[in-house]
């Protein structure tokens, strides 16, 4: 199973919130996915100082749940949060449970 339940709505919701904007340039969605491509920060993690939630969706295909266990070994596994019906974007496919989170997390913090 890939995506969320609510793929085909969240996608046709995605774009017209994008069609309120100007598109960026090739230029720059090319050196996004260059970044994205070869930059890995995840030692970085150790360096925060302050609590922080992750959130993942686990139908994600590109952060699958081998990278979340992967993360899970440097930091805190306590500090995430997984969606089990949502893909790459749970803040748009979950919006309410998202927020719920991000309310629980930030009132226990």
């Amino acid at each position: 199973e890939m995506g969320s339940d609510s793929a085909k709505q969240d996608i046709k919701a995605l774009h017209q919130i994008l069609n309120l904007r100007p598109l960026p340039s090739a230029m720059a969605l090319k050196n996004g996915l260059n970044l994205l491509g070869s930059v890995d920060l995840r030692n970085k993690l150790t360096e925060i100082k302050v609590p922080f939630l992750r959130m993942y969706g686990r139908l994600d295909s590109l952060v699958p749940l081998r990278a979340v266990t992967a993360i899970d070994k440097l930091i805190n596994p306590d500090s995430k949060y997984i969606f089990l019906k949502a893909s790459h974007a749970p803040f748009i496919s979950h919006c309410e449970e998202f927020v719920a989170q991000i309310e629980n997390f930030v009132g226990s913090n």
